[in-house]
């Protein structure tokens, strides 16, 4: 059976230094190195980097194109658009960076969406209780607070493959059951998955995928151990 691929891969911010990350700048566009600079938090901008890094240069292994030179914009609800090179809308990707973490994913089969938290987060009742509905909060009670992360990053995960980001009602679903079958596919694929990806047992991260009917679907996982570093192409300035 022919399979739909997709790719992800992850780094710690604890492998980042301050010399690494100033090679690293030199691989952002303008408009990324301004959100960069506008970061106050120290380990804000270092997720922040790991994770548009990260993006660029998975998108420049897939097209072949010099990372260098990939192009963002935003749509609706803020989701990342890919404006050069044009391959036209067969590369979807998705990021997610939290305490300690950065991760993307990518494919050119279909959307996808992918989200992490740190383990020993724990969400107050009250955000629970505004986010899951009922057979979400028995499963989170029968399994523990972690149980409450994973639904928490499977939504947000579902949510960014469909391009909604945080406008999407996290109470109006419910993945108590999982996601597969609970939800209609986009049109052309037969059902939603989530899968939980391996990245450490600090943090949770989840995949939301549609899948196609007679595919297959293979998931490619890597810790790159470096990031390759281009030659700078601008100057920033305070």
């Amino acid at each position: 059976m022919t399979a739909d691929v997709i790719h992800v891969r992850w780094r710690s911010s604890a492998t980042l230094d301050a010399a690494a990350e100033e090679k690293l700048v030199r691989l952002l566009d303008r408009d990324e190195c301004l959100e960069w600079q506008r970061k106050a938090i120290d380990a804000d901008r270092k997720l922040y980097l790991l994770a548009h890094v990260l993006r660029r240069e998975l998108i420049a292994d897939l097209t072949g194109y010099p990372s260098e030179h990939i192009r963002f914009s935003r749509g609706a609800y803020g989701k990342p658009l890919l404006v050069s090179p044009d391959i036209g809308a067969d590369l979807f990707f998705s990021l997610s960076h939290t305490d300690g973490l950065a991760i993307v994913a990518a494919s050119r089969a279909g959307p996808v969406g992918i989200d992490a938290e740190r383990r020993s987060r724990r969400i107050a009742d009250a955000a629970l209780k505004a986010v899951m509905s009922r057979g979400e909060l028995d499963r989170i009670s029968r399994k523990g607070p972690e149980e409450g992360l994973r639904l928490w990053t499977l939504k947000e995960a579902y949510s960014k493959a469909l391009g909604l980001g945080l406008h999407l009602r996290f109470s109006d679903l419910d993945f108590s059951t999982g996601l597969s079958g609970s939800v209609d596919a986009p049109r052309g694929f037969h059902t939603w998955h989530g899968q939980e990806i391996p990245v450490g047992g600090d943090h949770i991260a989840t995949l939301a995928y549609p899948v196609r009917r007679g595919r297959a679907v293979r998931i490619e996982t890597r810790e790159p151990p470096e990031i390759p570093i281009a030659p700078q192409r601008h100057e920033l300035r305070g």
